[in-house]
């Protein structure tokens, strides 16, 4: 278990997005809840050994906006084009892939692969429900904005096993900028 508690502390660490007696005992794809230590929630797979894993593949990290996000910016008084909005997802997805290969060889000396094989797990990392406070837009003229949060988001991360194909495990967490 400390395998997938090291590569979800790459990603996630505590706002509470649910209450746990909220949440089902056993998802929908047979994952079983479990008290997160680095994860709001955490399911995994019973039984599962994450002991023979050694190496990791990692997906391309989708980025989506929540959805009263997306409309307020598309109509408010700060308008978002979607050109700005789709240049903001794919900066944030590759900045995220890249802070997360190197948590994961640099500091967890783990390596990186982009075949199938026994010892291989395969990250399914996704930032969903981004809000973002005060998105930069190029306007003429001087403007400033003040708030109180840059904004949160939701981190999603699925863990399968390369050969089977099969989910091993799920962690998601909300993170709030203070």
């Amino acid at each position: 278990h400390s395998l997938i508690l090291l590569t979800a502390s790459c990603l996630l660490s505590g706002v509470a997005m649910a209450k746990k007696d909220e949440l089902p005992a056993v998802s929908h794809d047979g994952l079983e809840l479990r008290k997160g230590k680095v994860a709001e929630v955490v399911y995994v797979r019973p039984g599962v050994d994450f002991s023979g894993y050694k190496r990791f593949a990692i997906l391309e990290c989708p980025v989506a906006f929540s959805k009263d996000w997306e409309r307020e910016r598309k109509s408010g008084a700060t308008r978002v084009s979607q050109k700005d909005m789709d240049e903001m997802k794919a900066g944030l997805s590759a900045e995220f892939l890249k802070i997360f290969k190197e948590e994961l060889q640099d500091k967890g000396g783990y390596t990186l692969v982009t075949e199938a094989a026994d010892d291989v797990l395969i990250l399914r990392p996704a930032i969903i429900d981004l809000e973002v406070s005060a998105p930069d837009s190029l306007s003429a003229g001087r403007s400033y904005t003040l708030s109180e949060s840059a904004g949160g988001m939701t981190l999603y991360l699925e863990i399968f096993d390369s050969v089977t194909g099969q989910i091993l495990a799920r962690a998601i967490d909300r993170q709030e900028d203070r």
